[in-house]
């Protein structure tokens, strides 16, 4: 039998849930910075971001072979990945030049309530934060890509194959490159 994460008793630990899940709210408010430098007026938000992330680290372990329920622990903690921001917003590459936040301390303080370590350790899939940052790279290949109707300078967002980590990372890189973002007319 597993730990709760908080015991149906604990008010305390349950209002600190409670706080984690408004905070995770503002991430629908956050805007991908980054985007603005390029003109993008109505960036999406990092929520719109972490959900298709998500979703891609979920078919990257799947595609490796990886059990479907331990591919979606791995698709549940590439939704949180950029939790933090919701404390230190998203810092553009400028900004960060200037700007030092620990971003690892925010999560840590702030996911503290979900018990992620249990999660992580139970979960024994090897590289996790691979399919992790590969899941964000493609998500950002693909975000750039539908930006590019828009204007041309988000090749300054282009994401190289050899910056993907895992097996199934390259090859969604690959077919990625191809699609046709009006695949659905043909």
């Amino acid at each position: 039998m597993y730990q709760p994460i908080v015991n149906a008793e604990d008010f305390e630990g349950t209002a600190k849930v409670a706080r984690l899940l408004v905070e995770l709210g503002a991430l629908k408010l956050t805007p991908r910075s980054g985007w603005f430098k390029i003109g993008i007026k109505l960036p999406e938000s990092v929520a719109e971001h972490s959900f298709r992330a998500a979703v891609i680290a979920y078919v990257l372990a799947r595609m490796d072979g990886i059990d479907p329920l331990k591919a979606s622990a791995v698709a549940f903690l590439a939704l949180l990945h950029d939790s933090h921001e919701a404390r230190t917003l998203d810092l553009h590459k400028v900004a960060r030049k200037y700007v030092t936040v620990n971003e690892e301390e925010a999560r840590r303080e702030q996911l503290e309530p979900l018990g992620l370590d249990e999660l992580r350790e139970r979960l024994r899939v090897e590289n996790v934060d691979d399919y992790i940052k590969d899941a964000d790279r493609l998500e950002l290949m693909i975000q750039a890509k539908e930006y590019s109707q828009l204007t041309d300078l988000t090749e300054e967002f282009r994401v190289k194959e050899e910056e993907m980590k895992t097996k199934a990372g390259k090859l969604l890189f690959r077919a990625l490159e191809s699609v046709d973002l009006r695949w659905w007319k043909f």
